[in-house]
């Protein structure tokens, strides 16, 4: 065989030992390599995931915003409408309310009207009464007779008086 030297063995070794480290940083290189590039990717990713969640979050929040917005103008809207209706319903209730007073007190005046008219009668029906009684006491004087006696003389001249008439009749 051929013999090989110790020279040969020693540098057989080193350059296994340094194919070996070779083989060995090579290959720690391409999986730092392949390693960067994932961590890249992944990083790449994440900031991708971040800014689309981010832009999701910011739309999320212009469309609540908005949403919010278009409630409150409605709700706005409804308040107002209410208010107005109310406002309308307490001017009708205030108008029948004046309406009612101004009716109440015409009532009332009428009733003071008549009330007082009712009075002015009673005053005449008691003057009236005390003048007639004034005048059946002053006949009587005058006539010396009483009132049953005036009636009756007064019936007999009637009585006379359809007789007188009966008679030119036939």
């Amino acid at each position: 065989m051929t013999n090989i030297t110790p020279t040969e063995i020693i540098i057989t070794i080193v350059i296994g030992i340094i194919a070996f480290i070779l083989g060995y940083l090579i290959r720690k290189n391409i999986a730092e390599g392949k390693l960067k590039c994932a961590e890249d990717q992944a990083e790449k990713i994440i900031s991708d995931a971040e800014r689309e969640s981010e832009s999701k979050k910011k739309e999320s929040v212009l469309e609540a915003k908005e949403e919010i917005h278009k409630l409150r103008t409605e709700y706005d809207k409804e308040v107002k409408d209410r208010r107005n209706e109310l406002q309308r319903m307490e001017r009708r209730l205030l108008q029948r309310e004046e309406s009612i007073d101004k009716k109440v007190e015409t009532l009332e005046n009428r009733e003071d009207n008549l009330n007082k008219k009712q009075q002015e009668i009673q005053n005449l029906q008691d003057q009236t009464t005390d003048l007639y009684n004034k005048q059946v006491e002053e006949l009587e004087r005058v006539a010396g007779l009483t009132t049953e006696e005036a009636k009756e003389l007064l019936l007999n001249n009637v009585k006379k008086e359809i007789k007188h008439e009966s008679a030119m009749l036939i």
